[in-house]
């Protein structure tokens, strides 16, 4: 009450203590002397038990000084007098002995009347009364039963009704809300996080909101919660993973040092998601957390000598950890290329204009985190005796990712050559596992990636870069390395002024090779790949030499020789060869022969490893197609591009194109359509890859493929059923255009409601191929319906909001039923 026992209290001042047990023990001789006085038998033995002498309890003497603050404090009307009652009959209700003591209880509520001086020598604080208050509160039955209550309503969130249990939450959420402590309690935080994974989206998104709400303020509590919270951002609900994410994001917030990568990982999943405003919310998050300028003064640098601020080494290595803990660095490299660009914003921002400081701010922060990623790769060589590769390989893959977005992030002004001159030493590494493999793929890449851009390299630094890389490409014996060599050579031998004599010197190093008389499949199989790679990458800069290559003299070597071999593994590394030759001289595609091996590589009746490749032959060619379609409309503004000198190309799948690239892909459309539907998953993942890249690029017309996606529906690879529904959802989506699909796909909303039909029959074929063939047939044969349903509720989904689309889908069923003799369905097509 705000004086101890040592304190000095004034002269006046009375001890509220004392006084009130004087007081208490004058009420009760009053009370003995009214009983005595009503004469009733029951009273007088009521009395005499009362006449015991009783002490006055701690309790009694504490309810008193209340009692008395109230009535010389308060306002003297009936809510007064009304507060005082309600008091007195709480601790009356508490009181075992209460039938006894109403007199007496009725004597304290007139106390003022009764006694001389009812307190006005009793002076307390305000807040002494207040802790008063809070201490008997605690005291009386209703607060002993908090937790029985708090029982029943955690029971309550296993009740079998959603209502029942948003209701509970609900309740439960009224307790948090004034103390948020019992969030760490752990029978709530058990049943909280039972209803994360409720089947009502409600409800779980009430639960997240519960937790999510106390966040900032209790961000210790917040840790107890946050394995679970992200194990919600692959919720099926849209607005739970959004909740979940943004839970994360104010606990980071409110909590710097906290350990995230766990959470991190489980939110830069969902940046490829398929609701476009989560995408956003993951790249906002990112932005938010990594490359948003910090308010106020972050200025102090990082004690090992660097220039890098503190703040930023602290994001890089965050950034690192949630690395180390990824299958690939793809979902940074979409988070880093976003954001750079500021897309995620909402459109009346993009519409207002993106403020051009906020642009110039995130690079800058890139630019440092780039910096930063390069000391700790020497910092690491330097501390990791053993098993450098592993310790230094999360940099560098993130060093790559950034460089990949923008090569730039990796030329500082001061000293453009200083990433080149300090990477270029790794290449040298003798060990030689899946570790240092990658490690050496991506200081490759950084290399290869700028050292274009420079403007004067340095000599020196060029002549190792030559050797080494010369060294590898001979010597290395992880194909993926080699590769990366290849490329890495080429582009060095044309920027640096190099010329193509060390590229020329190669090719013919493995052509001879391969003329000879070698049995080794090994080294003629790294003679074959060595060789197309080279004749990719190389082929513009031997342009300029006077030995000019005979592509056909090559070919012909190919086909007379390795793809006709027994040796399957040198057939299917010789259509690899001749792919990456195809990518360098796309026109002998167009040529009968090379029409006809093609077709032949795709047909159904060949090996599904030779089909693999024949695929991605293809695809690799529309990839490079792609980013060099890329590269000019960067480079030359717009208006400018050159008409003429464009190759003829005959006409096919009902439609002429003076583009090389879309007559090569309408050659072969039939082929790649069929190769969607073959017996094996693998081979039509990559057929589905294809077409998803030529709807893009508007190559084709999309109604050619609506048959074979509406199929795709229903494969039991859930991977390609998502892909071939999104590649519809696309075409369906009239008013709205997603940034990786072409405009010329999203023109004809109503496509595939004119070829339902088709795609439903087709869809029964491939069902039956896939009954017959796939390794899951036994499950599909017990329960046909189960494995068809969800891919015909997909199809039904993208119409049904048009009710002339209903219309169309029922009529293109109904048809199937009419006894026509030109297209009698079968009983079983009927059935399905």
């Amino acid at each position: 009450m705000g004086a101890g026992s040592q304190d000095n209290l004034q002269r006046d001042s009375v001890c509220p203590l004392c006084f009130c047990k004087q007081q208490l023990n004058v009420l009760q001789s009053y009370c003995q002397s009214q009983i005595k006085e009503n004469g009733k038998k029951t009273a007088a033995s009521a009395s005499k038990k009362s006449a015991k002498p009783t002490e006055v309890s701690a309790v009694e003497i504490v309810q008193q000084i209340l009692l008395s603050y109230l009535q010389e404090a308060g306002s003297q009307d009936d809510g007064n007098l009304f507060t005082r009652w309600f008091y007195l009959c709480i601790w009356n209700k508490d009181d075992q002995h209460s039938q006894e003591k109403i007199i007496y209880y009725l004597a304290r509520l007139k106390s003022k009347e009764i006694l001389r001086d009812s307190g006005n020598g009793l002076a307390i604080s305000r807040d002494s009364a207040k802790k008063i208050c809070l201490a008997l509160g605690q005291k009386n039955s209703f607060c002993r039963g908090f937790d029985k209550i708090l029982a029943l309503l955690l029971a309550s969130l296993r009740e079998n009704s959603p209502v029942i249990r948003a209701k509970a939450l609900r309740a439960v959420s009224c307790i948090v809300e004034a103390d948020p402590e019992v969030l760490g309690d752990k029978r709530v935080q058990y049943a909280v996080e039972g209803r994360f994974c409720d089947s009502a989206i409600s409800v779980r998104e009430a639960a997240l909101e519960l937790v999510g709400r106390h966040i900032a303020s209790h961000p210790d509590v917040g840790l107890k919660y946050i394995e679970k919270v992200a194990e919600r951002i692959k919720d099926t609900g849209v607005s739970v993973r959004k909740r979940a994410i943004k839970i994360i994001r104010d606990l980071c917030a409110s909590n710097p040092n906290t350990d995230t990568t766990h959470a991190f990982v489980e939110i830069i999943s969902r940046v490829n998601d398929e609701e476009s405003s989560v995408q956003d919310l993951v790249c906002k998050t990112f932005y938010e957390l990594w490359f948003e300028e910090p308010t106020g003064s972050h200025k102090h640098l990082v004690a090992d000598g660097s220039s890098v601020p503190m703040e930023i080494a602290k994001k890089t290595e965050q950034i690192v950890d949630m690395l180390r803990k990824m299958p690939n660095h793809q979902p940074l490299i979409t988070i880093i290329k976003r954001n750079l660009t500021l897309d995620f914003l909402p459109q009346s921002t993009k519409a207002a204009g993106i403020n051009s400081s906020m642009v110039a701010s995130i690079r800058k922060r890139c630019e440092l985190i780039c910096k930063r990623l390069l000391e700790r790769i020497l910092q690491v060589e330097e501390g990791a005796a053993n098993e450098m590769e592993i310790h230094t390989l999360p940099y560098i893959v993130a060093l790559q990712a950034f460089c990949i977005v923008d090569p730039t992030l990796c030329i500082p002004v001061t000293d453009p050559s200083k990433f080149v001159v300090t990477l270029q030493p790794y290449l040298n590494i003798q060990v030689d596992n899946k570790s240092s493999a990658q490690l050496l793929e991506s200081i490759i890449f950084v290399i290869d990636a700028v050292l274009p851009l420079i403007r004067k390299p340095p000599q020196n630094v060029v002549e190792e870069l030559e050797k080494d890389l010369k060294h590898m490409i001979v010597r290395h014996s992880y194909l993926t390395v080699v590769h990366a060599c290849i490329k890495c050579l080429c582009a060095l031998s044309k920027s640096a002024g190099r010329g193509p004599g060390l590229v020329e010197n190669l090719v013919n190093i493995f052509y001879k090779h391969l003329c000879g008389a070698n049995s080794d499949s090994q080294l003629l199989g790294r003679s074959l790949f060595c060789l197309g790679l080279l004749l990719r990458y190389g082929y513009q800069l031997m342009l300029t030499s006077e030995n000019q290559l005979d592509f056909p003299k090559i070919i012909n070597l190919l086909q007379r020789k390795y793809l006709l071999k027994d040796d399957f593994s040198l057939k299917v590394r010789a259509l690899q060869t001749l792919g990456y030759i195809l990518i360098a001289k796309p026109e002998f595609m167009l040529q009968k022969d090379m029409l006809n091996l093609i077709e032949t590589a795709l047909s159904s009746e060949v090996d599904y490893r030779f089909k693999i490749q024949g695929l991605q032959n293809l695809y690799e060619y529309l990839r490079d197609a792609e980013s060099q379609l890329t590269a000019e409309s960067t480079a030359k503004p717009p208006g400018q591009c050159e008409i003429n000198g464009r190759s003829e190309v005959p006409v096919a799948a009902g439609a002429g194109d003076t583009n090389i690239c879309g007559g090569i892909i309408q050659l072969y459309w039939s082929s790649i359509l069929e190769r969607c539907l073959d017996t094996n998953d693998q081979v039509r993942q990559s057929a589905l890859k294809i077409v998803e890249v030529v709807l893009r690029q508007g190559l084709v017309h999309p109604i050619t493929c609506v048959p074979h996606l509406i199929a795709l529906e229903m494969d039991p690879l859930e991977g390609n059923s998502k892909l071939a529904h999104h590649l519809l959802m696309n075409m369906n989506e009239k008013n709205k255009t997603l940034s990786h699909q072409s405009e010329f796909v999203c023109r004809y909303p109503s496509f595939f409601e004119s070829r339902l039909g088709d795609g439903l029959q087709l869809s029964f074929k491939f069902f039956e191929s896939i009954v017959s063939n796939h390794k899951m047939s036994a499950n599909i044969k017990s329960n046909p319906i189960a494995f068809v349903k969800p891919g015909i509720s997909r199809i039904y989904r993208l119409i049904r909001s048009n009710r002339n689309s209903r219309n169309k889908f029922v009529h293109s069923i109904v048809r199937k039923f009419e006894s026509d003799s030109r297209s009698r369905s079968t009983v079983s097509f009927l059935v399905y």
